[in-house]
């Protein structure tokens, strides 16, 4: 995605689209999913925090934090471009796609594609965020201590900086709308976040109804194991 580490690309032709919408989104690989996740894992190694953590904690906590990031950096890019849904940098509708022929009918698919790609958007569109609260919240986020597996070093580790992380975004905000409006906005960035862990809960519930049903014969088998297993929130086995 755009805005720290996301590229412009070309819009989607036609052509494409009607392939989408006759064969569904993994007939081929996913480019603009698997950039995203890749994206995430680099943004990861640029953080000191996570370079410090072991193996198994890089391991853990990226199988914990890829969907809500994923809903961050999505949704984050849509509001800038100012669309109520989700959008890709090619210019497809995540909501448009998963309305084609390939899925038509799926009541399921309707329902996750809706809540997902849309439902997502609004806590977005009401907050927001600066680029400045992006990157911060990305940070949190990426520091995100309380997940289960998490050696104690690990957890001491990430609690540690996502304290520091917290402390420098009320800081900016106290100084930018004033004690009671800054505490008001970290408030608003504090519930975005836990939005992002929700609408990233349901991301990786719709991923394993593709990989189950939707997708079966495809899903695994058009992308790399580590990337199948980020969106099914299933632990990898390496980086």
């Amino acid at each position: 995605m755009l805005t720290k580490g996301t590229k412009e690309r070309g819009f989607i032709s036609s052509a494409a689209i009607g392939f989408i919408h006759k064969n569904g989104f993994f007939k081929t690989p996913p480019a603009s999913l698997m950039e995203d996740l890749l994206l995430i894992v680099d943004i990861g190694k640029t953080m000191p925090s996570f370079n410090d953590l072991d193996l198994s904690d890089k391991i853990c906590l990226l199988t914990q934090i890829t969907m809500p990031l994923s809903i961050l950096l999505l949704a984050y890019y849509s509001y800038t471009k100012k669309y109520n849904t989700v959008i890709l940098p090619s210019g497809i509708s995540m909501a448009f796609g998963f309305s084609g022929e390939y899925y038509k009918g799926d009541e399921t698919i309707a329902k996750l594609s809706k809540k997902v790609f849309t439902d997502s958007m609004e806590q977005f569109t009401q907050v927001q965020l600066t680029e400045e609260e992006y990157v911060l919240l990305r940070a949190i986020i990426f520091c995100h201590s309380f997940t289960d597996g998490l050696s104690k070093q690990g957890k001491e580790l990430l609690l540690n900086e996502s304290e520091k992380y917290s402390k420098i975004l009320m800081k900016i905000l106290q100084n930018r709308h004033g004690d009671l409006a800054g505490a008001r906005r970290f408030t608003e960035c504090v519930q975005l976040i836990q939005a992002c862990f929700f609408f990233g809960h349901q991301h990786s519930l719709f991923f394993n109804y593709l990989a189950n049903v939707s997708h079966r014969d495809t899903f695994r088998n058009v992308m790399p194991e580590a990337f199948v297993n980020l969106c099914l929130r299933k632990t990898m086995s390496c980086l």
